[in-house]
């Protein structure tokens, strides 16, 4: 992740020093919402309850839609035309889980997603303080999973631990993306502007993989390799400074 902060923030370095030629930058921050496919790591998570089937546990979250957070910066080519690049964060998770007083059987898979890409925008509206336009990005997704499976062993007497067992592991995988989208922007004041977006992500994913070990494919118990594919719609709401 270090890295790709580091990719982001000198490729705005050099849009920024493309203003001694006169193009207006803007740097802007953006909250959304993502509706998450993930239809493999599901079905993994199904896999793995079932494994502890005869013990009755229970799937109590399965890698809902959830918020997201960019950055990003642009130049703008014309008064309609603008090149960037955004800076992406994705978040989610699931749990299967059963607890008694006996004992707490517990597996969480808590998901991340770095996405770094490029875009192009095209304003073809504009009225007053208020313009429309789309926007195309392309770009790379980085995700890794991690996986937590810890059982507890109570005293039932006394409820003090009598036996714990956690074993973790770490799953990887890349994908490249695209992103059609529409955005409206309200002027607040000439240098800072509100902005809706809404658009729709398509991931073309690799297989995931135990980190450290490339030759260690994830496989459902169908034998179908993992990916994460992040697809869904992508609503969002920001901020942005122009300079």
């Amino acid at each position: 992740m270090k890295r790709l902060y580091t990719i982001f923030f000198i490729l705005t370095i050099l849009i920024i020093d493309q203003n001694v030629f006169g193009q207006k930058i803007n740097v802007g921050f953006n909250y959304g919402y993502g509706a998450y496919e993930l239809k493999d790591l599901k079905v993994l998570q199904s896999d793995l309850k079932l494994e502890m089937k005869d013990f009755g546990v229970k799937t109590m979250e399965k890698f809902p839609s959830n918020n997201y957070y960019s950055i990003y910066s642009e130049v703008e080519i014309d008064s309609v035309n603008y090149g960037g690049l955004s800076l992406s964060y994705y978040t989610t998770g699931a749990r299967n889980h059963l607890a008694d007083y006996s004992g707490e059987y517990k597996l969480d898979m808590i998901l991340n997603g770095y996405r770094i890409g490029v875009y192009y925008k095209y304003t073809f509206l504009y009225y007053k303080k208020i313009s429309l336009g789309g926007k195309f990005s392309i770009g790379g997704l980085f995700s890794n999973l991690r996986i937590e499976e810890g059982i507890k062993l109570f005293d039932y007497t006394s409820t003090d631990i009598i036996y714990e067992q956690t074993d973790k592991i770490k799953i990887v995988g890349n994908s490249f993306f695209i992103e059609p989208s529409f955005y409206a922007y309200y002027d607040i004041l000439k240098s800072i502007r509100l902005n809706i977006n809404l658009g729709y992500e398509h991931d073309f994913a690799d297989e995931m993989y135990e980190k450290g070990s490339q030759e260690s494919i994830i496989e459902t118990s169908e034998g179908n390799s993992v990916k994460a594919e992040w697809n869904g719609i992508r609503s969002s709401i920001g901020i942005s400074y122009s300079f």
